[in-house]
């Protein structure tokens, strides 16, 4: 750590200016694309003619069944017990599920 305290204060201030500004602009973007595709405003191309769906509860309980039975339990027999268990404390909680090989 070469850098003063006033420096490494200014990188993580800036850091997390730009981690905020990345995520509103995500955001934009999401709501741009997603009225382009259904046929609202759309000043990048075509208006398109889907239908949004939200995913109802059942929905996103299989699918919260399916990454933990199917995806996440194929990736942790490849990661191993070690990467698996970090991914459970850091990641695993804020999604809200667990990697464990079968």
């Amino acid at each position: 750590n070469s850098l003063s305290a006033d420096q490494q204060g200014l990188l993580q201030t800036e850091i997390a200016a730009l981690n905020d500004a990345m995520w509103a602009e995500t955001a934009t973007e999401d709501d741009v694309a997603i009225s382009c595709i259904t046929g609202g405003d759309c000043a990048i191309g075509e208006a398109g003619t889907m239908t949004l769906v939200e995913p109802s509860e059942a929905d996103l309980a299989l699918r919260d069944t399916i990454a933990t039975d199917v995806v996440l339990a194929r990736w942790a027999e490849r990661c191993g017990a070690e990467c698996a268990a970090n991914w459970n404390e850091t990641v695993g909680p804020i999604l809200g599920l667990t990697a464990a090989a079968k």
